[in-house]
């Protein structure tokens, strides 16, 4: 399989959030979940039953009102997961409260349609704590993903109880098209 994280990089995510007493930057939080998952999603292939499955993962960055992500990592495999850490670590918040999900639903598109095995099932995992901004909603991202054989798991972090509408359509374009 071939799993993309699309992550809300927008200054929204340095907000902090409470955990077991602590307190932390909501990007800190995502990154070490989208850590432990990378780890987990390359070393499948050690698991009893799933010998000779080689995941990747590939990470995008959106932050901004332009129509390009913030940044993007191509796809990785199991010996170079720490690329994934790395570049997590190495991009910084960008200071704009903007959240456009056209631009990171149509970066993952660019990683999985530019890739040369077509054959592995694209699955795109995206994270964000806020509603998008200026209409930039990222339906028709999420259609031309599901055109192409790809999944869009939308996961709010940290969400107010009115953000999570336009999560749960990007899910019902996904899983009912």
């Amino acid at each position: 399989m071939d799993f993309v994280f699309v992550v809300d990089h927008s200054a929204s995510m340095l907000n902090t959030t409470k955990v077991n007493n602590d307190t932390y930057p909501r990007t800190f939080i995502t990154n070490d979940i989208i850590v432990s998952l990378t780890k987990t999603l390359l070393n499948v292939e050690n698991v009893e039953g799933a010998e000779g499955y080689r995941n990747r993962v590939a990470i995008v960055g959106f932050g901004t009102n332009t129509s390009n992500p913030t940044w993007t990592l191509g796809f990785t495999e199991k010996s170079n997961y720490q690329d994934i850490e790395d570049a997590l670590w190495e991009h910084p918040i960008i200071n704009e409260q903007l959240t456009n999900y056209n631009a990171g639903l149509q970066a993952a598109y660019n990683l999985i349609d530019g890739r040369t095995d077509k054959r592995r099932t694209p699955i795109v995992i995206f994270l964000s704590d806020g509603s998008p901004t200026d209409g930039n909603t990222g339906t028709e991202e999420a259609r031309n993903l599901r055109k192409i054989g790809a999944y869009v798991i939308p996961i709010g972090i940290y969400l107010a109880q009115n953000d999570t509408q336009a999560l749960n359509y990007l899910k019902a374009i996904s899983h009912n098209y």
